[in-house]
């Protein structure tokens, strides 16, 4: 799963993050509770709602979308590529 785009929402604290899957991945591995989790630990988010393809994050009116969107593209594709890795691996056993 990579993410392809940000989508501005009315509330300016809150940003939509579209993802693309990758054939044969499982939306519900890749953007399960633990990419929350991930999430919540950026400095400055304040909110997470996961969805299969996409996300949408709130943050605190003082955190600067500038310096949050490369984070939350980071997370997003490491969380992807850990899940997917995993299941690949218990798809092989």
């Amino acid at each position: 799963m990579r993410v392809i785009g940000f989508e501005s929402t009315p509330n300016p604290n809150a940003l939509k993050c579209l993802m693309a899957m990758a054939s044969g991945s499982s939306p519900a591995r890749a953007t399960g509770h633990g990419l929350a989790e991930a999430l919540f630990a950026l400095d400055g988010v304040t909110n997470v709602l996961v969805m299969s393809g996409w996300v949408t994050v709130c943050k605190r009116a003082d955190a600067a979308w500038k310096t949050l969107k490369p984070k939350l593209k980071r997370v997003i594709e490491a969380h992807a590529a850990g899940s997917e890795a995993g299941a690949e691996a218990r798809r092989a056993e």
